[in-house]
């Protein structure tokens, strides 16, 4: 039996509030939207990723050490581009 290792990770993502016009009623109304950080396939998951429109991207995982730097305001463009650079080890 192989040893496995289990890593804790998190999937980073963005979102927005928003306020826009109903299109029945034409009254403002608060939208909240989301969406989470994909980045290129590794050599693990092209394996069995295999279909769709996406199949050449995966989910961005991040160690909690870099989730927390992506929630802080203090990160830097650079510190955001080393972040979705990031590639989890298998």
């Amino acid at each position: 039996m192989a040893n496995i290792i289990l890593k804790s990770f998190t999937l980073p993502g963005l979102y927005s509030v928003s306020e826009l016009p109903n299109k029945e009623t034409g009254e403002m109304e608060k939208r909240l939207t989301f969406t989470l950080i994909t980045r290129a396939v590794n050599k693990l998951i092209e394996q069995t990723n295999n279909g769709g429109s996406n199949k050449y991207r995966m989910h961005l995982m991040l160690s909690f050490e870099l989730s927390k730097k992506w929630l802080t305001e203090e990160s830097s463009a650079d510190d955001y581009k080393a972040i979705l650079a990031y590639e989890m080890s298998v």
